[in-house]
């Protein structure tokens, strides 16, 4: 009988064991890699100056980064997020009056410097701020004819490019943000953010030498994204 109870309580214990080794340790900071899919849309008021049928421009893309978690407690942590994307979008215009297609690359480097995360084991849930910066983008346009010829999309001084917007550079806004443990150091993660900075200057509404009347176009972005993380320590 006693060593049939001890044979019990040996099970018992290896079990709990098992158990709390496949649970994720909550109280120290991780570091995760991170690759998925991105689909993004511009949209706002002033989308009619992209596109000719008014709709919001959508598009596909990529991300990757690294981010790094700081546990607070076991139920809160910090995570700050490096990541590297690319978005394009395809969508009619027109230059002049001759319709044609246009094919819109960025890059760009985003930033969550400081997401509040709650966590319940397995799930988590955050949101932060984002601050991103074009790293390379190109404008692509394709006539009726099939003749096709690449602009700057950052725009210029001269009287060729005064008459189109200009790239803005930079964008900020808000993410929310979910993460679940799908296997021991595997994450499936989404994120949500919405851009407050208009990505293009309506430059055609100053000449080349008066930029008094500059403002940004009502023309903002806003994402979605899904990822593999994997926590490398």
């Amino acid at each position: 009988m006693i060593k049939k109870n001890l044979a019990i309580f040996g099970l018992c214990f290896s079990l709990g064991l098992t158990a709390q080794q496949a649970e994720p340790d909550l109280r120290k900071t991780t570091v995760r890699v991170q690759a998925g899919y991105l689909h993004s849309a511009l949209h706002g008021a002033d989308r009619n100056v992209l596109t000719t049928d008014g709709k919001s421009v959508t598009g596909n893309g990529w991300t990757a980064g690294v981010s790094v978690q700081n546990p607070i407690s076991e139920r809160f942590a910090l995570m700050h997020e490096l990541l590297f994307q690319h978005n394009r979008y395809s969508y009619a215009t027109v230059r002049g009056k001759e319709p044609m297609q246009a094919r819109l690359d960025l890059q760009s480097v985003r930033l969550h410097p400081a997401s509040a995360h709650v966590r319940f084991v397995k799930l988590q849930l955050g949101a932060g701020l984002f601050v991103e910066m074009l790293s390379g983008a190109s404008l692509r346009l394709t006539d009726r004819n099939g003749k096709s010829w690449t602009e700057d999309p950052y725009g210029t001084d001269d009287h060729a490019q005064e008459d189109e917007p200009y790239l803005n550079k930079t964008d900020y806004g808000v993410v929310l943000q979910a993460s679940y443990e799908v296997f021991p150091k595997l994450q499936l993660c989404a994120h949500f953010s919405q851009g407050f900075a208009g990505i293009y200057d309506n430059s055609n509404s100053y000449a080349a030498d008066d930029t008094s009347n500059r403002h940004t176009l009502g023309l903002y972005r806003k994402q979605f994204g899904i990822s593999l993380g994997y926590q490398v320590f």
